[in-house]
């Protein structure tokens, strides 16, 4: 839908998206790069998984939040799977919980 692509933020080299990273009081991605460079920052993470591992590639530290459901099939480590049974039940309103969740405690902290 996007066709070449969408920018949703200026470009940044590492040390510019670290900082800008410090900044933010919760990421919220899947398992990239970006997601470990924000709980590097210590900066709440908010991560999103489904083919890939949670206990292997999730973000270091308790305080960070995973999302994912718990299907037989996961993780299978498909990047080309056609069900997406792990994924497609995460909806935004499951996402927007965790950020509600995120900082109460926050605040509580």
């Amino acid at each position: 839908m996007c066709g070449d692509g969408a920018y949703l933020a200026c470009s940044t080299n590492i040390s510019q998206l670290f900082a800008l990273l410090r900044k933010v009081r919760i990421y919220i991605g899947g398992d990239t790069g970006v997601m470990h460079l924000a709980a590097a920052a210590d900066t709440r993470v908010i991560a999103i998984f489904g083919p890939t591992d949670f206990k292997i590639n999730g973000p270091y530290g308790k305080e960070h939040t995973i999302i994912r459901e718990d299907v037989p099939c996961s993780p299978c480590k498909k990047r080309d799977c056609s069900d997406r049974q792990c994924l497609a039940p995460i909806t935004v309103e499951k996402v927007f919980e965790a950020v509600n969740a995120v900082l109460k405690r926050s605040k509580t902290s």
